[in-house]
Formats: C-alpha cells, sequence, structure tokens
C-alpha cells in the first residue's frame, strides 16, 4: 500500500471517530434537556450565600403575580378573580396555582429562595427582589423578623387598655373596632430581601392571637385575608409601602363584616385596572417617578349607584376628611387612624350616610374630638409598625369619651 492510500484511511478512520463522538453529544444533550438537568437552576432548590442573580422566572415559581406589573391601559374584566380573567392581567398562569388553598407562598419556599441581599438606600428605601420596594423606617426589617416582640407584661397592657375603650364605648353607645393594616411585606415576603429570622411568628401575629382571649374587643388583623387574595389580583403597590384600592377593599371588607354588613368578593365585581398614582418609596429613595406609572391599582366599581353628596376636593392624610351620601345607614362612622385608610374611604362611604376620617396625628384638635364624640361607630386603625401606638391612641380616646 503506498504512502497515498495510508493518508487516506487515516483520514476516513478520523472522519468516523468525529462522527460517533458528535452523535453521542447529540444524544446527551436531548437526553439532559428531556429530564430538565440544568444546573442553574439547583439556586431556586435551597438558598446559598452570596447569590444574588435572582431572576423572575425564580420569583414566578412561587407567587404568580410577579408579571401584574407594566403597563398602564385600562383592562375591563366581568369576570375578575377567575382564572381566565387573571390572565389578563398576567398574574395566574395555568399550573401555577398553589397546592395549598391558605397560603400562596410558605415559610419553606421563602426560605429556600436564592440569597438576595438587604440593601437600603437613604436609610428609608428596602430593594427588593423584582423591583420591589419596601419602607425600612420605624424598625420594619424587626418588625418582620420577629425581632421586636412584646413581652407578656406589654401583650397584657394592650389587651387591657383595648378591653377598657371597649367597655366605655358600650356605656357611650359607640360601636367600637380596632383595626391592624398588615405591611406590604407580610403578605409579598417573597419579594423581601434574605434577612436573619428571629420568630415564625411577627408581633402583629402575636398581638392577634393575644386577643382572641378577649372575645368582647372586635380586633381585626386581615392579614389572611389578603394572603388568599392575592393569588388573584395585586393587592399592594409595586413602589409604594401601602396597599391600592384592591388590597383596601380586602381591609374595608374584612371590617365592615363585623358590622353586619357584607361586602361582594372581588371575583364577583367587574375590575378596571387604572393608571396608578403611587410611588411614596420612589420619593424617599429619590428614584424615578416614571415608574409609578407602572404600578398596579384598580378600579372596582363599589356600589356605584351611591350618591356622594359631598365630599373633601382633596384630602391630606394628616387631616380629617368628612362624607356625607345618600347610604341607607344614617349612623355616624368615625375611623381615627392613618394613611392606610385612605383605600376604604372610597368603600365605606358607600355603606354610611355620614363617615369622618381622622388622621391619628390630629386626635387632639377640635374637630377630630367632636367628631369622636358624635361617633355611632368608632374605629380605631394602625397599621402594623405603629402598632405599638396603639395602646396610647386606645387611652387618649377613652378619656376623651369619660370626660364627655
Amino acid at each position: 500500500m503506498d504512502k497515498r492510500n495510508k493518508t487516506v484511511i487515516i483520514i476516513s478512520v478520523l472522519c468516523a471517530f468525529a462522527g460517533i463522538i458528535f452523535s453521542v453529544a447529540i444524544i446527551c444533550g436531548i437526553y439532559l434537556t428531556k429530564n430538565d438537568v440544568n444546573p442553574s437552576n439547583d439556586a431556586t432548590v435551597i438558598s446559598a450565600e452570596g447569590n444574588t442573580d435572582v431572576h423572575e422566572s425564580e420569583i414566578q415559581q412561587i407567587t404568580p403575580t410577579a408579571d401584574i406589573t407594566g403597563g398602564t391601559d385600562v383592562v375591563d374584566s366581568d369576570t375578575a378573580g377567575t382564572a381566565d380573567s387573571a390572565e389578563k392581567f398576567g398574574d395566574i398562569k395555568e399550573g401555577e396555582q398553589d397546592d395549598d388553598p391558605d397560603s400562596k407562598t410558605t415559610a419553606v419556599q421563602i426560605k429556600e429562595l436564592p440569597y438576595f441581599p438587604l440593601e437600603v438606600v437613604n436609610e428609608q428605601v428596602i430593594i427588593g427582589r423584582s423591583g420591589w420596594l419596601f419602607y425600612a423606617g420605624k424598625n420594619n426589617v424587626e418588625s418582620y423578623n420577629g425581632s421586636n416582640l412584646m413581652s407578656d407584661e406589654e401583650l397584657e397592657k394592650c389587651a387591657e387598655t383595648l378591653a377598657e375603650l371597649t367597655e366605655v364605648g358600650k356605656a357611650c353607645n359607640k360601636e367600637i373596632r380596632f383595626m391592624v393594616c398588615p405591611e406590604k411585606e407580610a403578605i409579598y415576603p417573597e419579594y423581601y430581601p434574605t434577612v436573619d429570622m428571629y420568630s415564625e411568628k411577627t408581633r402583629a401575629d402575636i398581638v392577634y392571637e393575644y386577643m382572641q382571649g378577649y372575645p368582647d374587643v372586635y380586633y381585626i388583623y386581615p392579614k389572611q385575608a389578603l394572603i388568599d387574595e392575592k393569588r388573584n389580583l395585586q393587592l399592594y403597590y409595586t413602589y409604594d409601602s401601602h396597599w391600592n384600592s384592591a388590597g383596601g377593599y380586602i381591609g374595608a371588607k374584612e371590617l365592615l363584616s363585623t358590622l353586619d354588613i357584607h361586602m361582594d368578593d372581588i371575583k364577583n365585581m367587574r375590575v378596571r385596572r387604572v393608571v396608578s398614582l403611587s410611588g411614596d418609596l420612589l420619593l424617599l429613595g429619590n428614584m424615578s417617578g416614571d415608574d409609578n406609572k407602572k404600578d398596579v391599582d384598580f378600579d372596582l366599581g363599589y356600589k356605584p349607584d351611591t350618591e356622594i353628596i359631598s365630599a373633601p376636593e382633596t384630602h391630606a392624610v394628616e387631616q380629617t376628611a368628612d362624607y356625607i351620601t345618600d347610604a341607607k345607614d344614617d349612623r355616624h362612622f368615625v375611623m381615627v387612624g392613618d394613611s392606610f385608610n385612605v383605600q376604604m374611604m372610597n368603600y365605606i362611604c358607600r355603606e354610611y350616610a355620614h363617615c369622618s376620617f381622622v388622621h391619628a396625628m390630629m386626635i387632639n384638635g377640635k374637630e377630630a374630638r367632636n367628631m369622636i364624640s358624635d361617633a355611632d361607630i368608632l374605629v380605631l386603625e394602625t397599621v402594623e409598625r405603629n402598632l405599638g401606638d396603639l395602646p396610647a391612641y386606645a387611652d387618649s380616646i377613652r378619656r376623651q369619651l369619660e370626660a364627655d
């Protein structure tokens, strides 16, 4: 065999060998793809310190509401809350519903999220996963991770103070209610950064459980109702510390149910998505205000036939607001609280002919005191981070009622 023929044979053998290797590689690739073997997915199984690369898809596996933000177009839905209508809002996709009907995001799932560092801007704004923002002031992190629980003495003092106001209210023919509005991170912990947890229950959780031992005191903490509803609509703003109109509706629904008023489930209502005007965290963080146009809010069209006879043209949060409507219930409803009552006003004022909303900072003002004295129904509301102030406000109102 001459040299030329040997060369041809060697080249042929090498080509054949290369073809075999290429075929094996193709077969392995198909097998790996079919069995979804992807080392990058390991981060979604258990958190690893230092892994800060969180992808949107990793959040969506836990809560389908991650994609609800974006766009300012108005969307109409006659069946809001169903799987069909939720697809229009982009919040629920087939196969992503949680097996646990009582909670969209379990504690185990939160622990298994990829590590995401705690970053605070201007000492007031926390940068969360998927661009969500959270309020950092007033010991919010400590409230979230359970490091600021009340002592037994503080729990007892809080409960006794609320019970005393309840008794004084009965003597004055006033129905008294106490309401604590959950923090954004209590409902959407899946977007919160990774922090050390000191307790499985927060201060608000423990106070709520403790108050169950006082059956004569109406104490509303609508955390579970919000968690149950969040699979259908986004309930808190992405770039603001407050709940949106849908979250406010759930809060009002839970509150008014203790006053024998039935508000329909959102899934049975006509819901329109509207342009958001939120964004307090953007301002606190000196961030772009344009992002609030991408935020999520809704018009639920609640009782449109109720005529608003008089209402404030504009309402600064730290003032009083008075509403007169043609609602059939002519009792005077008064809520003393904070900015979380703003998204409840539009629903409550359509149930009572006279509604007044008083910021807690104005509690000792003449106008506020007159409203409290005239109230048939008196609600003392506070957001979770100000829970420690609730007994002081209750005690102040009790002393006023006793002096009247």
